[in-house]
Formats: C-alpha cells, structure tokens, sequence
C-alpha cells in the first residue's frame, strides 16, 4: 500500500516512526511497542511496519521485531 492510498493520520504516523528509526539508528521495535509508541491499533501498527518495510527502510527481524536497514536512507 502507498502512501497516497494511506489515511493522513497514518501518513503522519509514517513519519513520526521513520523518524525515530533514523534518529535511533539502533531502534529495534515489534509491533506491540509501536501500538504503545503511536497509541495505535495493533492493525495500524503492522500497516505502517510492513509499509516501512515494502519501501525497504526497515527490515524483519528472525525475532520478529522491525530495525532499520543498513541501506535506508532519511
């Protein structure tokens, strides 16, 4: 799903997650913890995941939690 295909509340929690990824490099969340961190459904939460991670700037750990890929770029 792209995000023009995406509400403008999810575009902006898009944003804010990119963010704390790019700003903690090291960043390493499951699902779960972003539904905490952006006070979403757990739904929404695996939407934005699995958009960051189809653009390529995340990837899915064996573990399952998300951690932003060497090559992602702001």
């Amino acid at each position: 799903m792209t995000p023009t295909l995406l509400s403008t509340g999810v575009e902006h929690d898009l944003l804010t997650l990119r963010q704390q990824f790019f700003d903690l490099p090291g960043l390493c969340l499951t699902v779960p913890q972003v539904t905490r961190l952006l006070d979403v459904r757990s739904e929404a939460a695996v939407l934005i995941l699995t958009t960051l991670q189809h653009e390529g700037y995340l990837f899915r750990s064996a573990n399952g939690a998300f951690r932003r890929t060497n090559s992602a770029r702001s």
